[in-house]
């Protein structure tokens, strides 16, 4: 499914909002039609297993709950994640 512009924008605050509630420290957001990146400050105690399950789980409800788009939305299976550092 694609997100348009438009939309993801919307997406994009209402996951920093999310993010925000659950002291999920979400650095920076962005994406295109087809995928999105997040920044996350996590601490040593948040698995990054659980806040990504955590986000796509509550996003994907939020967008169907509210009917944002025509056909049920789910996310795709599995997901990227990489340790950067201030000297990387």
């Amino acid at each position: 499914r694609s997100l348009s512009k438009s939309f993801r924008f919307e997406l994009f605050n209402h996951i920093k909002d999310y993010s925000s509630e659950n002291e999920i420290d979400l650095d920076i957001i962005n994406g295109i039609e087809d995928h999105v990146h997040c920044l996350f400050r996590l601490k040593s105690s948040q698995n990054p297993a659980e806040v990504i399950k955590l986000i796509k789980g509550e996003s994907s409800f939020w967008i169907n709950k509210n009917v944002i788009l025509d056909d049920k939305f789910e996310w795709q299976v599995g997901y990227g994640v990489f340790s950067v550092s201030e000297k990387d």
